[in-house]
């Protein structure tokens, strides 16, 4: 089992990939990935979009399960690479709300609802790094 810290500096280790992504492939911002269909061929910014829409219902579904109110969520456009900086660091604000209160109890609660059956807390934490660092590195490629 996994503790919060670790969680917690997976994310954030995540992020800061992101961030740097976003830098990195700020000249080709909108270039659609070489091959692939569907998400596979993403640009750098739907990428960095997506992760962003994705920690913000990570974090809310968090909160419901450890008994909180959801999140508000939104849909993100970040038209260029300085509102995917600015808005990446807004939406981490918002989920950190959430995850710094996360307790060892809660790590073991279940997720509520039926998007994530059989998940707990600490397995929706530990998806929300690896998802956020997948699509950092999807950006990444997609921007080369």
């Amino acid at each position: 089992m996994a503790t919060r810290k670790e969680l917690r500096a997976k994310i954030t280790e995540a992020r800061a990939l992101t961030q740097r992504a976003i830098v990195e492939v700020a000249g080709n911002w909108e270039k659609p990935a070489a091959a692939g269909a569907g998400e596979d061929a993403w640009a750098p910014r739907q990428a960095i979009q997506h992760a962003a829409e994705a920690e913000l219902f990570f974090a809310s579904l968090v909160s419901k399960s450890c008994g909180y109110p959801e999140l508000e969520l939104q849909k993100m456009e970040f038209a260029t690479p300085a509102d995917a900086a600015e808005g990446c660091v807004r939406v981490s604000a918002k989920a950190d709300a959430i995850i710094q209160y996360v307790s060892d109890d809660d790590l073991k609660k279940p997720i509520t609802g039926e998007r994530f059956p059989g998940m707990t807390v600490e397995g929706l934490l530990a998806l929300t790094g690896h998802h956020t660092r997948e699509h950092a590195e999807q950006a990444l490629a997609a921007g080369r």
